[in-house]
């Protein structure tokens, strides 16, 4: 708890300081581009159904619905928000995407080819996914869904964490997740999502090898891509955020994160050297 409000805290500083920076930059003509923000969910359960349309309604009063993977700063007043979902659960489909065709919404979900009609059997990070009972869309299901506001994206064969794996058996992930998809669909998979967020250089090159033309991980970006866009920053979101620290999230004040991920890393790295 404490840790959380500590986020928020800086979040909430570092959106009124960015803003009155932008109020400065309008006054003397200056360009100000607009926030661009890729939301990162993963189950929605039947009792956070209220929850999740709040959420979608909230993007439609503040902020432009967008593709995560076009997702880039304009000079549009409104920030640009993409939302996505890992682990491609059935809820996802059966709850979200009615909530979100409704309003016109698009999404991107990432599915683990390995776990297809399956239950997951993984390792959770976060206690929303602890309590998951649910199952990863089957191949009927995903041939079924509406592609005019829906993508699909590849989140590795097994969901393990590629930079733990030898470079043969990651690109294998990679590579047999990629074409599985493409022989279910019919169609191009060039979007990825690592599992857990966990990454490394050497992760990314091996994406961009297999063919993969944008890839996401857990944290935001300054801007919201890196590698020249390549690499796509996202916010993880929880239906049981406070309605304030969501639209913080929504609204790009999270994008301190990686600046300070590096920060405690080096004073790390400091501390065991002295010690």
């Amino acid at each position: 708890m404490l840790t959380r409000l500590l986020k928020l805290f800086l979040a909430a500083i570092f959106y009124i300081i960015r803003e009155c920076v932008r109020f400065v930059r309008r006054s003397i003509g200056r360009s100000t581009p607009s926030s661009s923000v890729v939301l990162m969910y993963h189950a929605v359960k039947t009792d956070k159904l209220e929850d999740f349309k709040k959420h979608m309604d909230l993007i439609m009063k503040i902020g432009n619905p967008a593709w995560a993977d076009s997702v880039e700063m304009t000079s549009d007043a409104r920030p640009k928000i993409a939302v996505t979902f890992d682990d491609g659960f059935r809820s996802v489909v059966e709850n979200a995407l009615p909530i979100m065709q409704e309003r016109g919404i698009p999404t991107t979900i990432f599915v683990p080819t390995g776990y297809i009609g399956k239950k997951p059997d993984w390792k959770f990070d976060s206690p929303d996914d602890a309590i998951v009972d649910d199952e990863v869309l089957n191949e009927t299901q995903l041939r079924g869904l509406d592609y005019d506001l829906v993508k699909i994206g590849s989140h590795s064969v097994t969901h393990s964490r590629l930079p733990q794996l030898g470079q043969k058996e990651a690109n294998k992930e990679l590579m047999e997740s990629k074409k599985a998809l493409e022989n279910i669909l019919g169609k191009s998979i060039d979007l990825f999502a690592f599992p857990y967020g966990d990454y490394n250089e050497e992760t990314i090159e091996l994406c961009i090898k297999a063919g993969y033309r944008n890839i996401f991980i857990a944290i935001p970006l300054w801007g919201s891509s890196a590698n020249n866009g390549t690499v796509r920053g996202r916010i993880d979101i929880s239906l049981n955020d406070w309605c304030f620290e969501y639209r913080l999230k929504m609204l790009g004040a999270y994008e301190w994160l990686p600046w300070a991920i590096r920060l405690k890393g080096k004073l790390l790295s400091a501390i065991k050297g002295v010690s």
